[in-house]
């Protein structure tokens, strides 16, 4: 019972923190999307990679996150290495 109590003590004062990295990349744009990406420009991918490295850098504390998002684009457009 007791355990029972802690765990709806710990959801309801937890809140969820996620985060979204968008991948604006695609090999083309589809006709009913919104988003902002870059179709056609593979090489853009490692430069792409290496301001979303230096932007993460810049949090002066990391913080975990529950959920993360990633899309926009097409993430698969990315290669292994990226």
């Amino acid at each position: 019972m007791d355990s029972e109590l802690d765990d709806q003590t710990v959801a309801k004062t937890h809140t969820a923190r996620s985060a979204y990295i968008h991948v604006p990349f695609c090999r083309h744009r589809c006709g009913y999307c919104n988003f902002t990406l870059i179709a056609g420009r593979p090489d853009l991918h490692t430069k792409y990679i290496e301001a979303l490295g230096q932007e993460l850098s810049l949090l002066q504390i990391p913080r975990p996150v529950d959920t993360l998002f990633i899309g926009g684009g097409t993430p698969t457009e990315l290669s292994h290495e990226h």
